[in-house]
């Protein structure tokens, strides 16, 4: 085998192994990923650091304990750390005993704060006494998120085809959801106090014919996507 051929075949190999690292990464999360590793690299530098190894992981993270705001957001910038520095240093930093010992130990007596929950009281209350020339957007939002058990993510990329109305139920497909699996659910009218299909239905009537992006199903009066 002739030099060129041998070069030619270590560049597409490094290329064929640079696209499987950068796979690796989550696809919706990997920006954040690849800030973080900046991030760390930037900090390495600043050191002087030549070698990543665990003094160095706990000098990070000690340095980092002091600016965010909770150990959680140590736990999941380690997480980020473990896969990025897999991915581009070959590094396995979950054999880093002291490591975890050190993220543990700063969460000690830590309570996380509970997100808020509507009751089923405040979601009927909502829906039937808003009005719908300034809410009712938001009333499609609740009704789709509580009726499909939808992530904000899911409902973002919803498209107008996704919805179906029919006499008795409305049909929604999410079709990008987190475990990439498709699903879909329905929204009936059954209920004591309000007409959830009611709701859905007069949206999809209101909705604008010109919108910027006509397969976005959540749009708002001035046509502007809803979560931009």
């Amino acid at each position: 085998m002739s030099d060129s051929n041998e070069v030619k075949d270590f560049f597409e190999i490094e290329s064929s192994a640079n696209a499987a690292r950068a796979s690796l990464l989550p696809e919706k999360s990997k920006a954040r990923y690849e800030r973080t590793y900046t991030y760390f690299k930037e900090w390495c530098n600043s050191k002087n650091v030549k070698t990543i190894n665990e003094t160095v992981l706990l000098a990070y993270f000690n340095d980092r304990a002091s600016n965010l705001t909770s150990p959680t957001s140590l736990w999941s910038e380690y997480s980020m750390l473990k896969l990025t520095l897999c991915a581009n240093e070959n590094l396995d930093i979950s054999k880093f005993k002291q490591v975890i010992s050190f993220l543990k130990r700063k969460n000690d007596g830590y309570i996380p704060k509970k997100a808020n929950i509507f009751t089923k009281e405040e979601i009927t209350r909502f829906l039937c006494d808003a009005p719908d020339h300034a809410f009712l957007l938001m009333k499609v939002a609740m009704v789709l998120g509580v009726a499909g058990a939808c992530r904000t993510d899911e409902l973002y990329h919803l498209n107008y085809e996704d919805v179906e109305i029919k006499p008795d139920v409305g049909i929604v497909k999410i079709l990008q959801s987190k475990n990439k699996i498709p699903r879909s659910f329905v929204v009936t009218g059954c209920s004591e106090t309000v007409n959830w299909l009611k709701i859905l239905e007069k949206y999809m009537k209101l909705r604008p014919s010109n919108t910027k992006e006509s397969n976005s199903f959540y749009v708002m009066v001035m046509v502007n996507v809803y979560g931009k």
